[in-house]
C-alpha cells in the first residue's frame, strides 16, 4: 500500500485539514457549541456524566439499551432503525468532537 504524497507540507496542516472536512460530515445540529467544547478541555473525564449530559433523553435512552433490547422495541414498533442509529450516530458525533 502507498501512502499518498502530501508534497512536503508539515504533518499539523494536513491534520487540520482532515480534521475540517470531518467537522463538515457531521450534521449541523449535532455541532457541539465552543463553550461544550472549551469545557471539555479541562475535563479529565469525557464519557460518563459529561457526554450524557450534552445528549437529549430520547438519544441517552436508545444508546443506553442492550442490543437485545433495541431488537425487541424496533420489532414492536417503539424505536424504528432509523432513529436507532441516528441515536448512535448521534452520540459518535459528540464523542468525535470531545476527544
Amino acid at each position: 500500500m502507498q501512502l499518498p504524497a502530501h508534497s512536503g507540507r508539515p504533518w499539523q496542516e494536513i491534520v487540520a485539514e482532515k480534521r475540517k472536512a470531518l467537522h463538515h460530515l457531521i450534521p449541523e445540529d449535532w455541532l457541539l457549541p465552543t463553550d461544550v467544547l472549551t469545557r471539555a478541555e479541562n475535563t479529565p473525564k469525557l464519557v460518563g456524566d459529561f457526554i450524557e449530559s450534552l445528549l437529549d433523553p430520547e438519544t441517552r435512552d436508545i444508546t443506553a439499551l442492550d442490543p437485545v433490547d433495541i431488537v425487541a422495541l424496533i420489532r414492536e414498533g417503539t424505536f424504528t432503525a432509523v432513529k436507532v442509529t441516528a441515536a448512535f450516530c448521534k452520540r459518535a458525533a459528540y464523542a468525535h468532537q470531545l476527544v
